[in-house]
C-alpha cells in the first residue's frame, strides 16, 4: 500500500524550510537510502524555487501543491501543481555540454537538466489554468 503526503505552500522562498522539515518527518521512518532523500529534496528545491521565482507576474499570494507518494518498493512519485504561467519543463532545451561549466552558469535550463538526470520519468500537463508536473524517482 502506498503512503502519501499532500502539502500546500505559498510562493515565498521562506516556505521551503517548512516543506523540507515536513518531508523529512514523512520520509525518515521509511529508512530510504540517503541518495534517495537527497534526490527528493534536490528535485523539489529546483522546481519550486523556479516556480516561485519565474511563474508569477504579480505580487499576490499563490498556492503551490506538492504530493509525495511512496510505494512499497520505495519508488517515489512527486507531483507539483501551481497556477503560474504555463511552463512545460519537458520543452526546455538540453544545455550545451560542449562548453565548460563556468561558461554555462547563466544558461537557462541547467536546473531542469539536473532534474532530468535524477528522475526515471517526468510528465507535464496544463489543466484548468494549472501546471501539473509529475516526476517518478526510482
Amino acid at each position: 500500500m502506498a503512503k502519501g503526503l499532500c502539502m500546500t505552500i505559498y510562493n515565498n522562498l521562506e516556505e521551503l524550510n517548512l516543506l523540507f522539515r515536513v518531508i523529512r518527518v514523512f520520509l525518515e521512518p521509511e529508512k530510504l537510502e540517503q541518495k534517495t532523500l537527497y534526490a527528493v529534496e534536490l528535485v523539489l528545491e529546483e522546481l519550486i524555487v523556479n516556480t516561485i521565482t519565474y511563474a508569477y507576474d504579480d505580487d499576490l499570494r499563490h498556492e503551490i501543491h506538492i504530493i509525495i507518494e511512496l510505494e512499497e518498493d520505495n519508488d517515489i512519485t512527486l507531483t507539483i501543481e501551481d497556477d503560474g504561467k504555463p511552463f512545460n519543463p519537458l520543452t526546455v532545451k538540453h544545455p550545451d555540454d560542449s562548453q565548460p561549466a563556468q561558461e554555462r552558469i547563466e544558461e537557462v535550463g541547467l536546473g531542469i537538466n539536473v532534474v532530468r538526470h535524477l528522475r526515471s520519468l517526468m510528465e507535464y500537463k496544463r489543466v484548468n489554468d494549472k501546471n501539473i508536473l509529475k516526476i517518478w524517482l526510482t
